[in-house]
């Protein structure tokens, strides 16, 4: 009746056209003067610009709901896309509730836009009414006689008619944008950009990944090489270490051993004319600084033979303070490093000062006499034995200068029993030592009887006392069970040997 050339005119377009009608269906134009045709237009104009009656003069007007058919190929030919779909959207987009919908656009748009395009269509919403359409023609035609529940039948049978209809155009439209999706040429390049860009991004990473292994390999390699040189060179240095410790203590053992100072009996007692093995092995054992035992060597190997056994004594007592150990293995009290120089400076006075007495002090003949006789009756071992000599000279002389006068005359003797080895024969030799009995002045070499620690007297005194009254042959052997390192052997010896003292003092 508008005579509209665009089913989509907008607004405006119908306006005017509605103004161009008006004018040439005016009843004064006509040649019987009839309304009929102007009423028709007013009619028009009325539903056209009001938006319900043009949605339902729109959805009752014949529609084109064809879509292209599955399995298109445009893989020759990419216009083929555009000339099949292009349209088809176009025919339905006027049905969108969105009015500002995307087209499908050509090979020349954005990956971007084309993804949005799909997207919006894929969220279409349609207002088609097909209340008036000629699909909805099982439709009931309600009339105000009807009963009640009769009307209210056929208005649920006819919602459910146009309830179908509705979810038949959503499919449509779905198949329409699925079906345009699987073949869009610009969305199977995207694909296949972003299925190579995954490809070349998952290579990367993994040359990465095969990168970083082989670095931290190649780190883990030279870790263990490290290590293992380190622990070559730290086993050959301990090595080393012990082999110089080895040496040393050789070089202790003969400094001591050439000058007829060592003695082998497996005990721990500090001696005044003898070293003990035993305290060598302790010393070199403590020591941790090298250096210092080499200085140490070297100071004994340039010392006299009669200052050399009490040096090293007062260097024994002084590690066992400096490390809070004795020889025996019992904690002991620690002196820290300025109460020990005070110490060495002490006994360094003391020694000194005996030595010079010593030097200006004159023998008489009664006195070397009387000293010969407390050679005899203490021997060595003697508990106290510098005391109780010095106490057998009525206290004349000192502890210090009876241990250095009873030294100088075990080197005469030793002198003297040397040039008679050099003069005479083997058989006078012989004869001499069977003849020769111990001076006041021979040396006194420690028995077995004498090889007792403190700890193993005090043990064989305990059990002498828990055993008095225990009259047994195996007596000594229990007795020897609580001493660790003896038999009953020598238990008895010592305690025999201990009765002989007291019965001589």
């Amino acid at each position: 009746m508008l005579s509209l050339e665009n089913d989509n005119a907008n607004d405006n377009e119908i306006r005017m056209a509605y103004k161009r009608r008006c004018l040439e269906t005016h009843p004064d134009k006509q040649p019987d003067h009839s309304d009929l045709l102007f009423k028709k237009v007013q009619r028009a104009f009325e539903i056209l610009s009001n938006p319900d009656g043009r949605r339902a003069y729109d959805s009752s007007r014949p529609f084109d709901d064809t879509i292209p058919l599955d399995g298109l190929n445009v893989d020759e030919d990419e216009s083929l896309f555009y000339s099949a779909f292009t349209d088809v959207f176009e025919r339905n987009k006027k049905f969108s509730n969105d009015p500002k919908i995307s087209t499908l656009g050509d090979a020349n748009t954005p990956i971007a836009n084309v993804r949005r395009f799909y997207d919006e269509w894929l969220a279409f919403r349609s207002w088609r009414d097909f209340s008036h359409s000629a699909e909805a023609k099982d439709l009931q035609e309600i009339k105000e006689d009807m009963p009640r529940e009769e009307k209210r039948y056929y208005l649920r049978e006819n919602q459910r008619v146009l309830d179908k209809l509705k979810k038949d155009e959503v499919k449509r439209v779905r198949t329409l944008v699925e079906r345009a999706m699987k073949i869009d040429p610009r969305l199977r390049k995207y694909r296949e950009e972003v299925a190579a860009a995954k490809e070349k991004e998952k290579a990367d990473k993994e040359a990465a990944q095969e990168r970083i292994r082989a670095e931290a390999e190649a780190k883990l390699v030279a870790k263990y090489a490290a290590e293992r040189e380190a622990a070559e060179a730290k086993k050959a240095a301990e090595k080393a270490d012990k082999q110089r410790v080895i040496d040393l203590k050789e070089r202790v053992i003969v400094r001591f051993e050439d000058a007829d100072l060592l003695c082998e009996i497996p005990t721990n007692k500090l001696l005044p004319d003898v070293v003990r093995l035993l305290n060598i092995d302790w010393l070199t054992g403590i020591m941790k600084d090298l250096d210092e035992l080499e200085a140490f060597a070297n100071k004994i190997d340039k010392m006299d033979n009669d200052e050399v056994v009490g040096y090293f004594n007062d260097f024994v007592e002084e590690r066992e303070l400096m490390v809070g150990q004795s020889r025996y293995g019992e904690p002991c009290r620690r002196l820290d490093s300025e109460a020990l120089l005070a110490r060495q400076a002490e006994v360094a006075a003391a020694r000194e000062a005996a030595r010079i007495r010593a030097a200006g002090i004159v023998w008489e003949e009664e006195d070397v006499s009387n000293l010969q006789k407390a050679i005899a009756k203490y021997p060595g071992g003697t508990m106290d034995r510098w005391r109780k000599m010095a106490q057998f000279l009525r206290d004349k002389y000192t502890e210090d200068e009876v241990l250095m006068k009873t030294k100088k005359l075990e080197a005469e003797l030793k002198n003297k029993a040397g040039g008679n080895t050099a003069t005479t024969s083997a058989s006078q030799r012989a004869g001499n030592a069977s003849s020769v009995k111990p001076s006041a002045s021979a040396p006194t070499e420690a028995t077995d009887v004498e090889d007792w620690s403190p700890e193993q007297q005090k043990h064989l005194e305990n059990g002498i006392r828990e055993l008095k009254a225990y009259k047994q042959k195996d007596k000594w052997q229990r007795i020897a069970k609580k001493v660790e390192d003896k038999d009953a052997k020598q238990c008895f010896e010592r305690y025999r040997h201990l009765c002989n003292l007291n019965k001589n003092q």
